[in-house]
């Protein structure tokens, strides 16, 4: 049996296997809970509504740790979530 295909996990806590990060860090929740799931049809909305506001379709979605400082000045990781949408290709019939 080829050992690429079976799972590995990283340094980060998250596993992989072949392309396909599937992230299971402690304490946090299952991907089957009706907590996610709820939270998923909610991000699903906006996404549909960003859609139907710029005419656009949503290309991709990140996650983003990013530095800034608090009111004292001192630095602070915050999370950032990055969208990033495209046009829309217009399309025609074929004549």
């Amino acid at each position: 049996m080829d050992d690429t295909a079976l799972p590995r996990k990283r340094h980060d806590g998250a596993i992989t296997t072949q392309g396909f990060n599937m992230l299971t860090r402690p304490g946090g929740a299952s991907p089957d809970t009706p907590a996610v799931d709820r939270a998923e049809k909610k991000i699903g909305a906006v996404l549909g509504d960003l859609e139907k506001e710029t005419g656009g379709e949503v290309k991709d979605i990140g996650l983003e740790d990013m530095v800034d400082t608090d009111e004292n000045g001192r630095p602070v990781v915050q999370r950032a979530v990055d969208v990033q949408v495209q046009q829309r290709p217009k399309r025609e019939w074929s004549r």
